[in-house]
């Protein structure tokens, strides 16, 4: 039976960007092949996705994406493992 991908998840994270960040970063992708036209606010912006996600998905945490990965790792890090805590008492 195939289940949402997120019904398997005890955590969810979204990645915040401003408008301008999130475009230069996703033209620095390398890709073979060029975007078309429209493509990054069409589809790649996630504002739309985002206001979706808010409504309908519990335990998500919005993280701050102009932050250094270190920073990110480290936050997700430390939430699984008091996750994993939790589950062994």
């Amino acid at each position: 039976m195939l289940r949402p991908l997120n019904t398997l998840f005890d955590q969810r994270y979204f990645l915040k960007l401003p408008y301008e960040i999130c475009k230069e970063r996703s033209s620095r992708v390398y890709v073979p092949y060029p975007d078309p036209p429209g493509y990054f606010d069409g589809y790649a912006w996630h504002l739309k996705n985002r206001k979706v996600i808010e409504e309908t998905v519990n335990d998500i945490v919005f993280l701050d994406g102009t932050q250094k990965i270190e920073t990110l790792l480290s936050t997700v890090l430390a939430d699984v493992q008091e996750m994993l805590m939790v589950t062994q008492r």
